[in-house]
């Protein structure tokens, strides 16, 4: 699409999750349609829950949608459902841009039925993470089912990692050349490097300590509870230093009792969802970022049993641009679109996922030397806005799905 062919296009962004409760979510949604709005076209994002502050109004079309116990997920999906056919009745839109989510069908049918083409943005893979999060058989077997018929109906998928791409293309041969893979980035006007003194008084820190920050789902492929495990050793060689946990999950207790047993309670706080402006403050207070990756996130885990440094991940690894854009060293889980990518990049350090030693190790490395937290953290800003900046995102989404 180059300048003189480039018309601009009604496009409907569904987003069937509420993005103001899921922090990534929430960041990657307001961040596409902001930047293909920038881009000339006419958007309106239609999610659930309360209206999105960090995006104008005339931008999207909140819903309140009551969940009900046992049947919620049904419930909440037929309600979206008829908001979405009043939409489609009363507009006529050229694209429909549609996040992925694990049993919404019903939208995609709807689509169909209005002879729209849609877009299928897919963030991780959902049949692993239902394994992770221990979801009983029926659910299991039933996904892919709900999964294929999504894929099927969409004109165009974009996955938003190479390991999901192939994760796609290895389920659904048959439609891999719908399959476009569009690596996630950071909101560079948000995230981008600040006075760390600062926002240390903002937040009513001791700037005399020393911050490591995670922000991000609690979920089982994050590796919190490699981090626990690896703290007691930075602590002891590192008295000064506190660990930040920003966000929430399912493994929220879980973590808990872990920082208890290990009696480290005063080195961590956990601060619970918070919203971007916040997120923004906590990692400008930090020295160093982490993403300690497990190896549940691996693509294929009988090959990262062999060389993590070779395998690709399962899931998106957004917060790493994030904390990039922010000027922070990163240590992250060393798979090859991870922590290993970091390292190619001269920007980061890596370790074995689930090895508390070697992150403990690559903590305290960075802890000693501030040149080199400096270094690594300014060549990860320059990187990040050059190359992994949502505008560029959207240019690419609009090149390669919405001609």
């Amino acid at each position: 699409m180059n300048s003189a062919q480039k018309t601009s296009l009604k496009i409907l962004y569904s987003c069937p999750l509420d993005p103001v409760k899921h922090a990534a979510p929430g960041q990657h949604v307001t961040s596409v349609v902001r930047e293909l709005a920038a881009l000339g076209h006419d958007l309106t994002l239609i999610h659930q829950g309360d209206a999105l502050t960090n995006l104008e109004p005339s931008l999207q079309h909140p819903l309140k949608l009551k969940r009900y116990r046992f049947v919620g997920r049904l419930v909440t999906d037929i309600g979206y459902s008829i908001a979405l056919f009043k939409m489609l009745r009363n507009n006529e839109y050229d694209r429909v841009y549609h996040r992925l989510e694990k049993w919404s069908v019903l939208p995609m049918m709807l689509f169909k039925v209005f002879k729209i083409p849609v877009v299928l943005e897919v963030n991780a893979d959902i049949r692993a993470e239902l394994v992770s999060v221990g979801a009983n058989v029926a659910l299991r077997k039933v996904y892919p089912v709900s999964e294929g018929a999504q894929v099927r109906l969409a004109s165009k998928i974009v996955a938003v990692s190479e390991g999901i791409g192939k994760n796609l293309v290895k389920h659904f041969p048959k439609y891999s050349k719908k399959v476009v893979v569009i690596e996630n980035g950071a909101d560079t006007e948000v995230y981008s490097p600040r006075d760390q003194k600062q926002a240390c008084e903002t937040l009513g820190l001791n700037p005399n300590y020393k911050y490591i920050v995670f922000s991000g789902s609690f979920q089982p492929w994050q590796g919190l509870d490699t981090l626990v495990f690896s703290a007691a050793e930075v602590i002891r060689r590192f008295p000064d230093v506190r660990f930040m946990l920003i966000g929430d999950g399912r493994q929220g207790a879980t973590l808990e009792r872990l920082i208890k047993e290990e009696g480290i309670e005063s080195h961590f706080t956990m601060t619970g969802w918070l919203d971007s402006e916040m997120v923004a403050q906590y990692l400008a207070a930090s020295d160093i970022c982490v993403a300690p990756y497990s190896e549940s996130a691996a693509l294929n885990p009988t090959e990262a049993v062999l060389n993590y440094s070779g395998a690709l991940m399962k899931c998106s690894p957004l917060k790493i641009y994030t904390y990039m854009a922010m000027g922070k060293p990163v240590v992250a889980g060393g798979f090859l679109d991870g922590g290993q990518r970091l390292v190619d990049w001269g920007v980061g350090m890596a370790f074995t996922p689930g090895s508390a030693a070697e992150l403990s190790e690559a903590l305290a490395a960075l802890l000693s030397d501030k040149t080199l937290r400096d270094t690594l953290g300014a060549k990860g800003a320059e990187r990040a806005k050059l190359h992994h900046t949502w505008a560029a995102v959207a240019k690419k989404i609009e090149q390669r799905c919405l001609t």
